[in-house]
């Protein structure tokens, strides 16, 4: 789930990287949150993609974490991978596998990529540690790379609405989580 607003170049850059390794078994939705750039248009084309692609039009802009929430209440995959629009996938990476064998091997509720920096498409480097073969649990992952099982997610209810742009939506949901003994 994508959620765009006034950012044209940066949304095509990363729907562009991301339908290199998305394949017809997982869905991508975008969510344009009333923008008056070109994202609107560029984000109802995506429906004519392939029916794997959902682009939705909010006629007002509800803010990140309630857009998620849309962008949410249309997916229909096990997992849902939360990406911001100015992230991309480098090609030959399909960072979205690794977060789905992640979130299995773990047997973990959320996973995501707090700190970690690709450099060549097979070496993650964190931030905080370098054996990245060993995951680091954290109290709370950013939402511009979350990975969340479904059901935990309609546990959580979702993101908070009350929270507006860069008004850490994520990290609440990640704490709500946490006092839900969710990992």
């Amino acid at each position: 789930i994508v959620v765009s607003f006034n950012s044209l170049s940066v949304t095509h850059q990363c729907i562009t990287s991301l339908l290199r390794i998305l394949g017809p078994s997982r869905e991508l939705i975008v969510i344009d949150n009333d923008s008056k750039d070109g994202s609107r248009e560029y984000v109802q084309k995506l429906n004519e993609i392939a029916p794997n692609i959902k682009g939705i039009l909010l006629d007002k802009n509800v803010g990140p974490g309630a857009a998620r929430n849309v962008g949410f209440s249309h997916a229909t995959g096990r997992n849902v991978l939360f990406l911001d629009n100015d992230t991309y996938a480098l090609e030959g990476s399909d960072f979205i596998r690794m977060l789905e064998d992640k979130l299995d091997a773990l047997n973990a509720d959320i996973v995501g990529m707090c700190g970690i920096f690709t450099f060549d498409c097979k070496t993650y480097i964190h931030v905080h540690q370098r054996d990245v073969k060993k995951p680091l649990q954290v109290m709370a992952v950013t939402g511009y790379c979350m990975m969340i099982k479904k059901a935990s997610f309609s546990a959580l209810v979702g993101f908070d609405p009350v929270y507006g742009i860069f008004a850490d939506e994520d990290l609440d949901l990640c704490f709500r989580a946490l006092q839900k003994e969710m990992k």
